[in-house]
């Protein structure tokens, strides 16, 4: 835990997780042959740790048209409350604003 915390505290450590987290999100999105796939779930995943409120934007607006497509993709929009739980959103205190908003999002959802 401490040595985690050293590392995502460097500068480098931070780039090289970013240029990481841009490859697998590409990786992803390439692979992915619908908005809400397994594979566009691991894109969005990478695109939020780069971008918080980007990746929110995002999610509500697939969650929103899932709920208000007729009919209801349901099944869709279950699929995407589950696209929060790598990113710990729960797991830990709300520390900023994007934190915040995100859980109120998912709370909405």
């Amino acid at each position: 835990m401490e040595m985690r915390r050293a590392l995502a505290n460097q500068p480098a450590a931070a780039q090289h997780a970013a240029a990481d987290h841009q490859w697998w999100q590409a990786y992803w999105k390439k692979r992915s042959r619908s908005p809400i796939d397994e594979f566009a779930s691991l894109a969005w995943y990478h695109r939020y740790m780069l971008g918080p409120g980007g990746a929110l934007e995002e999610w509500n607006g697939l969650a929103e048209a899932a709920v208000k497509d007729v009919p209801q993709r349901m099944r869709d929009h279950f699929s995407l409350m589950s696209w929060w739980d790598p990113v710990g959103l729960l797991d830990r205190p709300v520390s900023s604003a994007q934190t915040a908003e995100a859980c109120s999002a998912l709370g909405q959802a």
